[in-house]
């Protein structure tokens, strides 16, 4: 009764967490599967493969960026730069729902997939960023 009146739930433990509306389900990528797959970024002329690889990386990105953001303690989430925080991932997720989107539907200029491509390339196989921050982090 006392959770009523003072507006609380039985689950407080998760009301600071980054809520990532749009990036459940579809799958939890693999940064393995991803990384093979990179490998195809730019090779002929497979807009539909590119579309769903840039797709699949933003995606794991704004993730594993969420799911860091919820490991944080409760006090660092309360304070003014953890609320920040987790408002610059709430307006990035919804400023890259666009682009998104064209990607699920496979509509997105080729001018713009193709400079993702490479950016995505370089990103994921060329300087493999995203493997060193891994090992940097598990150490």
């Amino acid at each position: 009764m006392e959770e009523v009146i003072k507006g609380k739930s039985g689950n407080d433990s998760n009301r600071h967490d980054v809520v990532m509306p749009g990036l459940e389900g579809e799958g939890s990528w693999e940064w393995e599967e991803i990384f093979s797959k990179a490998k195809l970024l730019g090779e002929g002329d497979d807009a539909t493969r590119d579309c769903d690889i840039i797709r699949e990386f933003i995606m794991y990105m704004l993730k594993r960026w969420g799911r860091q953001l919820n490991e944080r303690s409760e006090e660092v989430k309360r304070s003014a730069k953890g609320r920040a925080e987790a408002g610059t991932h709430r307006q990035t997720v919804e400023n890259v729902r666009p682009l998104v989107e064209s990607l699920s539907k496979y509509t997105c200029n080729s001018d713009i997939r193709v400079h993702l491509a490479q950016i995505c390339r370089l990103v994921i196989i060329d300087r493999d960023y995203i493997r060193l921050v891994i090992l940097t982090l598990n150490e």
